[in-house]
């Protein structure tokens, strides 16, 4: 399950940097950044800082829309499967007295005829 998270962490930080809207200006603003910290490195320090902080509201965005979907498709599974095994019953029970109608039918076929 880690593992998992931190797939969709790096996952997240990747599509934040290539995102093909903004993922440019994205890269130009974090290497604005680092040219800058070259000068003062507590800039950088605060750069670094709310780059992260943005980076990891886009990957709990990110794992919360992923759950979410998760949870929806589970949901439609759950309510794919309860049709289902209500459908198989009623056929089950149609077909176990459509038998039990044969079955009671020829028995009274062969009494008569006995």
């Amino acid at each position: 399950m880690i593992r998992l998270l931190f797939g969709i962490l790096v996952g997240a930080g990747l599509m934040y940097f290539f995102e093909p809207r903004n993922g440019s200006e994205r890269r130009e603003a974090v290497a604005s950044k680092f040219r800058a910290g070259r000068e003062d490195p507590g800039q950088f320090v605060d750069a670094g800082k709310e780059t992260v902080a943005e980076a990891k509201d886009r990957a709990q965005t990110v794992v919360s829309h992923t759950k979410d979907r998760f949870g929806q498709t589970l949901d439609q599974a759950r309510e794919g499967a309860r049709d289902t095994v209500t459908e198989v019953k009623d056929q089950t029970r149609e077909m176990a007295e459509s038998t039990k109608e044969r079955a009671s039918s020829t028995l009274s076929t062969d009494n008569g005829k006995a």
